[in-house]
């Protein structure tokens, strides 16, 4: 492929810091993730947190799958409680598998525990929620 033909990093995330379209921020978030750019994580991470994006996140926390999120872990367990299902089961896997716990404070894990276990019941993904609870109970020291 022809140099002329990629879009740096850098365009990527300028081009997603000022999207307000959907469709637009999660290809471009996929692109961002696919050519692994070092900065793209924070800009991800703030469409995830940003009301536009609300029902439409799973696809964004996907594009995350390729960094370590640990500065991120108060708002992936936010959208386990929240989301909906789609969005819950792509923050599980980021939990699980993107979540360096030596960089996690016995606090953080406590209070995410905490926020888990109060959270409705009646959620469609209630299983989601359980595992993660379990999963960070074993985490606990």
């Amino acid at each position: 492929m022809a140099k002329g033909n990629l879009t740096s990093c850098s365009q990527l995330i300028d081009k997603l810091r000022n999207s307000n379209e959907i469709q637009q921020i999660h290809s471009l978030s996929l692109d961002i993730s696919d050519q692994n750019c070092k900065d793209g994580l924070n800009e991800i991470m703030n469409k995830i947190t940003d009301r536009l994006t609300l029902n439409y996140r799973g696809t964004l926390l996907y594009a995350c799958s390729v960094y370590d999120c640990s500065d991120y872990f108060l708002i992936i367990i936010s959208n386990i409680i929240l989301g909906p299902y789609e969005t819950a089961v792509e923050a599980y896997n980021l939990i699980i598998d993107n979540v360096d716990y030596k960089k996690i404070t016995q606090e953080h894990l406590k209070e995410s525990i905490n926020r888990l276990c109060t959270s409705n019941d009646e959620l469609d993904h209630i299983e989601v929620i359980e595992e993660t609870i379990n999963f960070l109970k074993k985490k606990q020291q």
